[in-house]
């Protein structure tokens, strides 16, 4: 791969950080930032401590210098020496909305710390607040779609979900796949391929058990891959992650040997975007499934995934689809404070 280091920002960014953009190794960076005399990031920069808004704590001040809070709260010692005792902040705890939110939430909101809250709320009986609690499990399709499904529907974990769906009693959802001879049973994990499914680690085993296909040792044959033709194999005809998956690899390995055989990549052929140059922010992530927007920008799912997750943006919902078949207006953006299931 041939990269123009001219007009790369040498120096300006960490060599990690700009090999993760053009593709290749940090090695690769620092050699050719040492080649030209550039020399490297320098993320830290002489700071004006005495014209700082010292009235700001010392999370919002380290968030602003790009720096950790307890340099900031060492500088503040020196300047002014240690801070008096904390005092608990006198507040009318029975006009607050205790249990309604989050004891974090409202000693944020109030400027106070969440001990305090804390303690408030226990001495008023109050319960701690529950995220979902106000969700009427009996009114959604649990059994009809798997829990994976449900849980990015709602935005929680799936363990969540199917602890819900056991308490009311209700069977998990039977698996809608009937042809197994596409899937790579035994060549990857049966939790891997579960997970890749969207069913549970049983249903992939009772298939693959159905089959009289034996476990394999997935690690040895992940980093020995004997036994491959890949003369065989379609290099160049799907991108190296697809067929990495398939046959139950690293991607390094289809990588080595489709460049061993001067093969070029599906995107060259196919004249697609490569990775580190696609306009993650202007693609329809969300608005279809990640299979099928990795198949059009010639990339891996799990690469659309991570994007898509880096960005806050919930998956494709294809209850939620018009007519054209895409997603009806703009996904809104996940939150930032949990994570996807």
């Amino acid at each position: 791969m041939d990269i123009d280091w001219d007009k790369q920002p040498l120096g300006q960014i960490s060599d990690r950080a700009l090999a993760g953009r053009v593709g290749c190794t940090k090695l690769e960076v620092r050699k050719a930032r040492v080649q030209r005399g550039v020399p490297p990031f320098a993320p830290r920069r002489q700071v004006d401590w005495g014209g700082l808004s010292w009235a700001k704590s010392d999370r919002e001040l380290a968030k602003q210098l790009g720096c950790s809070s307890t340099t900031v709260s060492k500088v503040r010692k020196k300047l002014f020496g240690p801070r008096p005792p904390y005092r608990p902040k006198d507040v009318d705890w029975s006009q607050q909305p205790l249990g309604k939110k989050s004891d974090r939430e409202l000693a944020k909101q109030l400027g106070c710390s969440v001990v305090q809250v804390r303690r408030a709320r226990g001495s008023l009986g109050i319960s701690v607040f529950k995220r979902f609690s106000d969700i009427v499990w009996t009114s959604l399709p649990l059994g009809q779609i798997s829990d994976r499904a449900l849980a990015q529907r709602l935005g929680c974990g799936s363990a969540f979900v199917r602890r819900h769906r056991l308490k009311l009693g209700i069977q998990a959802c039977p698996g809608v796949l009937k042809d197994w001879s596409d899937q790579p049973l035994g060549l990857v994990s049966d939790r891997v391929l579960a997970k890749r499914l969207g069913c549970s680690t049983n249903v992939v085993r009772r298939a693959r058990e159905e089959l009289g296909i034996p476990v394999q040792d997935h690690r040895k044959q992940a980093s020995t891959h004997k036994g491959i033709d890949w003369d065989k194999q379609p290099l160049g005809q799907m991108s190296d992650q697809d067929l990495a998956k398939r046959l139950g690899v690293f991607f390094t390995a289809v990588h080595k040997q489709r460049r061993k055989r001067g093969i070029p990549s599906f995107a060259e052929q196919n004249d697609l975007p490569q990775t580190w140059v696609i306009s993650w922010g202007a693609s329809p992530l969300g608005q279809m499934a990640d299979a099928a927007l990795a198949k059009q920008l010639g990339v891996g799912a799990g690469t659309v995934r991570k994007h898509r997750i880096r960005l806050g943006i919930p998956a494709f919902d294809p209850t939620l689809q018009g007519r054209n078949g895409m997603v009806t207006g703009q996904p809104k953006r996940a939150s930032t404070s949990g994570k996807e299931a």
